[in-house]
């Protein structure tokens, strides 16, 4: 009798671990708050970009900063149907921080350009751009002589569509380009 209340007593505590361990796991991995659809936590907080300003031509939209300055130049000579600089107005001569470059060249063709400038594709991956697949492409620009200065990096959003070769450059500042990629948007 004794050897089995010893063992009912071991029995009984062995199922309350596996009930508490088996409810803490539960419960940890629930979230203690579940928001319901019209939860203030499920809408943006603050739109990072009321205030912006909005740029829109016959092929793409996006909002910049309202401090910044868009410049747009069109070449005859060259197949860009155009090239936009974006920045702050103090950079914008020196072409700003992004560029959006719209081209009827194709895709071989932009590259075949890089390399004659020496820039090489150093990494690619998928990303999406307004809902459509894209590409980042980090590139990088070797130096030929030492007057030809550092190397530098910088990453490209490159899309295709009817056509058209978009092309989206940035240097920094990433926070500022990600609220600038989130409102851009192909007609």
């Amino acid at each position: 009798m004794n050897q089995k209340g010893f063992i009912k007593d071991i029995v009984i505590i062995v199922l309350a671990i596996l009930l508490l361990g088996g409810g803490y796991f539960y419960f940890s991995k629930k979230p203690a708050y579940a928001p319901s659809e019209n939860s203030a936590t499920n809408q943006k907080v603050a739109d990072e970009t009321a205030g912006w300003e909005i740029y829109t031509n016959d092929y793409f939209s996006f909002k910049y900063p309202s401090l910044w300055s868009v410049r747009v130049r069109n070449n005859s000579i060259e197949p860009d149907i155009s090239f936009v600089e974006i920045g702050p107005k103090e950079t914008i001569q020196s072409g700003g921080l992004f560029a959006v470059s719209l081209s009827r060249k194709s895709e071989e063709q932009f590259i075949g350009e890089l390399n004659k400038v020496k820039v090489k594709i150093i990494q690619r991956s998928d990303i999406s751009l307004d809902g459509n697949s894209a590409q980042l492409w980090v590139t990088k620009r070797f130096p030929t002589s030492e007057s030809d200065g550092l190397a530098v990096e910088w990453e490209n959003i490159v899309y295709s569509k009817n056509g058209l070769l978009f092309i989206i450059s940035k240097s920094e500042p990433k926070d500022i380009f990600s609220n600038f990629l989130n409102s851009f948007h192909i007609k």
